[in-house]
């Protein structure tokens, strides 16, 4: 078992979006997405034979946005197999 502390840089390229309202597309107002989060991750694995190691892993729940009118939020969890030579 593990824990830790996840670190994330990110860059969005298109940033314009569709409005279901008026059905246009607006880049002068532009989502308002962090450029970094952090969050917090546990995981958990174990080795076979001394040759393979399976781990998974859950990336909590990490606010995406810094709008006061909406939020996103994105989480991950990843499942592993490694072969060790």
């Amino acid at each position: 078992m593990s824990a830790g502390f996840s670190f994330i840089y990110s860059s969005y390229s298109n940033q314009a979006f569709k409005s279901s309202q008026t059905d246009i597309i607006s880049e002068n107002d532009p989502f308002l997405f962090n450029k970094t989060q952090s969050t917090e991750v546990i995981g958990t694995g174990f080795i076979i034979n001394q040759k393979w190691n399976i781990n998974c892993q859950y990336v909590f729940p990490a606010n995406t946005t810094y709008s006061p009118f909406y939020t996103l939020n994105e989480s991950r969890a990843s499942l592993g197999i490694n072969y060790i030579f």
